[in-house]
């Protein structure tokens, strides 16, 4: 994710980037929050990764 874009953008970019493919319109699927996202690593430091799922279609499918 860069700085100042927003999921919606993020996803539309990663997606463009990694296959070539544009997407259409986008729904949220789901979030992913909690203790279960955290890892803590063995020299203490802890890390928090929260994770958000789109549901979307090709631009060129109706």
């Amino acid at each position: 994710m860069e700085l100042g874009e927003t999921f919606e953008e993020t996803v539309r970019r990663e997606t463009k980037e990694e296959s070539g493919l544009l997407l259409g319109k986008l729904e949220l699927f789901q979030l992913y929050s909690g203790r279960d996202r955290m890892i803590e690593y063995p020299s203490g430091d802890v890390c928090f990764g929260p994770g958000i799922s789109f549901e979307g279609l090709r631009k060129d499918i109706k």
